[in-house]
């Protein structure tokens, strides 16, 4: 078997696209798109700007929705990507979403699971202090019905959206 040594600065391999619902104290509600996650049991860990905004208001609020995308909500992708600083919800077209009431996150509707977290921890990485990760409770588990089949969920039929980047170029799948 031949192999190449590859010199690139990183590699994304199939990471799923989330958007990150959140309180924001001058939109009232807002998201944001990540790419860096991982779960262990109740638990998600999410690799976040230590600068960025996302990281300042969910440290403040504590809770926060992740927003599982489908191929079908592609454009909530480049809503969330291409609009920094902006309230994306209410760009056009405007994004639909609904406000769970025991924890006041959004909910953004339309994308295939929904998962609504409280932070526990924040941590830096001792090599790279650009990133935070934040670790979070998983409080509910909340999956669109097409999916789901007498209280477990499909996995056949669960077809998130998956980033690939190595630092030359991106593609979504």
């Amino acid at each position: 078997m031949n192999y190449e040594n590859v010199e690139i600065k990183k590699f994304y391999y199939g990471s799923t696209i989330l958007l990150l619902g959140y309180q924001h104290p001058e939109y009232g509600y807002k998201f944001t798109t990540v790419s860096s996650s991982y779960t262990l049991d109740n638990q998600i860990i999410l690799g976040l700007g230590a600068d960025g905004d996302c990281f300042r208001q969910i440290s403040k609020y504590k809770n926060f929705s992740v927003n599982i995308i489908s191929k079908d909500n592609l454009d909530l992708v480049y809503a969330g990507a291409d609009n920094p600083g902006a309230d994306r919800f209410k760009i056009s077209p405007r994004i639909n979403y609904q406000i769970d009431q025991e924890y006041n996150v959004p909910l953004i509707e339309g994308v295939i699971a929904q998962f609504v977290c409280t932070m526990t921890e924040a941590f830096t990485l001792k090599t790279n202090n650009t990133f935070i990760n934040v670790a979070a409770d998983i409080n509910k588990r909340l999956f669109k019905s097409t999916i789901v089949n007498e209280g477990t969920v499909e996995c056949d039929k669960f077809n998130p959206m998956l980033f690939f980047a190595d630092g030359y170029s991106e593609v979504i799948k």
